[in-house]
């Protein structure tokens, strides 16, 4: 890019900063391109920075395929904090007489399983 820019016009070349770039050998490279100007303004130099971020971005993907859910869409499902709010999630999710016609074993069924 930058060699490119300097076979041209020289007073009109313009800073390029955080783009992709890759390597023959394939890494990619973050780049960032200022151009050193004299008084007249003309370009007579060049200040680039190459940051090879090809290993950020496999981690980035790893990441990405880490926190995927089967349902992106939806968000996180909540999650109970303590005995209160799971108690308060069954009386919204039941009504008063759903809750009185489970039997016995289903009303005490979470005591019993655990051993208590």
């Amino acid at each position: 890019m930058a060699l490119e820019a300097l076979r041209g016009d020289r007073g009109h070349m313009e800073d390029h900063l955080s783009y992709l770039t890759r390597t023959r050998d394939g890494k990619i490279l973050k780049s960032s391109t200022i151009y050193i100007r004299d008084e007249s303004g003309e370009a007579v130099g060049i200040f680039s920075i190459n940051y090879d971020i090809t290993m950020m971005l496999a981690m980035e993907e790893g990441l990405k395929q880490f926190t995927a859910a089967e349902q992106p869409a939806q968000g996180p499902e909540p999650i109970a904090r303590n005995v209160s709010e799971v108690l308060e999630e069954l009386m919204q999710a039941f009504s008063p007489q759903e809750l009185c016609a489970l039997p016995q074993e289903e009303k005490a069924g979470g005591a019993d399983d655990q051993g208590g």
